[in-house]
């Protein structure tokens, strides 16, 4: 009966986002730089750490043409792949960050026995006023739809004759999805990858994909910063866990079998929905805002849409996702909107 209740428990949690894992879409660790998805696609979390140039107007129209040449070139096989960029800026953290980067300068000075304590104090203390601590990510997503229909039957009948092979415990929401993976993706996914960090890096761009065990510390940090010290490292697959213990009858207890799910460590202290607008993560309240945009004649750089969030000093993050397919999206908007004028003609 406690299954049971768990079970449904499980349903109404994810069918109306009642807990945290419903809003997580990773289930388990492929290899040292790919996530699992709940659905079976790959994940990869790429940290651009910025551009190695002066990009003035000119180099920004040469940027911007050689990007539209290569998202057109990897995304342009329907809803195979989708990489969704994602800007942090948190004013709060800049003085953390400072003290960070003038750690090898103090270090330097203490060695030769130089006094720079003021010095290095006067930055820490001014140097806020005049930056921000800012973050970029390339989140890197490959579909199992992309696969043909007889690969993708073919993959689900490995995946059950896998877990008929094991003698393990069933699974739950609160666990990782050991065989949630798919090998027909893992090629293509590191493919992508690849030519990501290879033509990026050509057009003048310092960037690199974060291994998991850091990919998650980002995530959390993101997440709930006050709660992710420097040195936690999350539950994975490959990590220093104990052995699971085999009971005499052959079977595997459940808590030593499967490690705890990805979302429920990413965001420890959980998330409560305070109103239609408004979402509270660990010490920190969420909610959108909306950037009106001017009617533009030309290009203009991304800073300008989020001038008046700047100077107020408010942390915000925002995240674009690109994607194929949009020839499929448009007719099916087509053929909804056809049935829509149907019954709206009916009606009156």
């Amino acid at each position: 009966m406690s299954r049971l209740r768990a079970e449904v428990w499980g349903l109404f949690a994810q069918l109306f986002g009642l807990d945290v894992e419903a809003y997580s879409s990773l289930a388990t660790v492929e290899d040292d730089e790919s996530f699992v998805t709940k659905e079976g696609g790959l994940m990869s979390l790429i940290q651009l750490r910025g551009h190695l140039r002066v990009v003035g107007d000119q180099e920004l129209n040469t940027l911007t043409q050689q990007l539209e040449t290569l998202l057109g070139s990897v995304l342009g096989a329907g809803s195979y792949h989708s990489i969704d960029i994602v800007f942090s800026s948190d004013p709060a953290a800049t003085g953390d960050e400072i003290t960070r980067l003038l750690q090898p300068s103090a270090r330097t000075g203490a060695r030769l026995q130089l006094n720079l304590d003021d010095l290095f104090a006067e930055r820490i203390r001014h140097l806020p006023h005049f930056a921000c601590h800012e973050a970029h990510y390339l989140v890197v997503w490959t579909y199992p739809a992309g696969l043909p229909r007889s690969t993708r039957r073919q993959a689900r009948q490995e995946r059950r004759r896998l877990m008929d092979r094991l003698k393990a415990p069933p699974l739950t929401r609160d666990n990782q999805d050991p065989y949630a993976g798919n090998a027909y993706l893992t090629d293509p996914h590191r493919s992508l990858v690849r030519t990501l960090i290879s033509e990026l890096t050509a057009f003048g761009f310092e960037l690199a994909v974060l291994p998991i065990a850091a990919a998650c510390r980002h995530m959390r940090a993101e997440a709930d910063a006050e709660w992710t010290p420097e040195e936690w490292l999350a539950l994975l697959p490959g990590g220093p866990v104990s052995a699971p213990r085999e009971q005499p009858d052959g079977q595997i207890d459940a808590a030593d079998c499967w490690l705890p799910a990805i979302g429920s460590q990413l965001v420890p202290r959980g998330l409560e929905i305070l109103d239609y607008r408004t979402v509270r993560v660990g010490d920190r309240l969420y909610q959108p805002f909306f950037v009106d945009l001017p009617q533009l004649t030309e290009v203009q750089r991304f800073e300008r849409l989020l001038d008046r969030v700047r100077h107020e000093r408010i942390p915000w993050r925002l995240m674009i996702r690109l994607t194929g397919g949009a020839e499929t999206w448009l007719l099916s908007r087509h053929r909804w909107a056809g049935l829509l004028n149907l019954l709206a003609i009916k009606t009156s």
